[in-house]
């Protein structure tokens, strides 16, 4: 009698590489499968993740946005691709995307504060030093025959 190894003992098997990126574009999974499919969000090597055509609404993409947050929470490095065309994208949706996206955190009840509403005094008249050349040259009607 021969004494027979069982397969996957007698296949020297490599480990699988971790997973980088999942595409399931074009799978109409809707809400409900938006909301079921956003476990995979933590898995920590993914870097990638194509949801374009899904037909996702504001509660799938909603869902997916709370996975994100979770996904921060836990301590994985953020997407670094994340293709959402085709899907409908409400303000609300779109928001609580940017906001779960976002490399900039805030707390509730915080407005952030972005690069563009720090105040900047223009001049009264004018240019405050030079013109919009960089020159100092008074002589900014080039059409004039005088």
């Amino acid at each position: 009698q021969t004494y027979q190894m069982p397969l996957h003992q007698s296949i020297n098997l490599a480990p699988s590489p971790p997973i980088a990126s999942i595409n399931i574009s074009y799978s109409a999974i809707e809400d409900d499968g938006m909301e079921s499919f956003s476990g995979v969000l933590y898995i920590p090597s993914l870097k990638t993740l194509d949801l374009s055509f899904c037909f996702a609404g504001e509660r799938g993409i909603l869902a997916l946005c709370r996975a994100l947050h979770g996904r921060r929470k836990k301590g994985f490095r953020e997407l670094q691709g994340l293709i959402m065309s085709g899907n409908t994208i409400s303000f609300k949706a779109a928001k609580e995307l940017g906001s779960s996206l976002s490399p900039v955190q805030l707390k509730k009840g915080r407005k952030r504060r972005s690069m563009m509403s720090f105040r900047h005094e223009a001049p009264k008249e004018g240019y405050a030093e030079d013109d919009e050349y960089g020159s100092d040259d008074d002589d900014d009607d080039d059409d004039d025959d005088d």
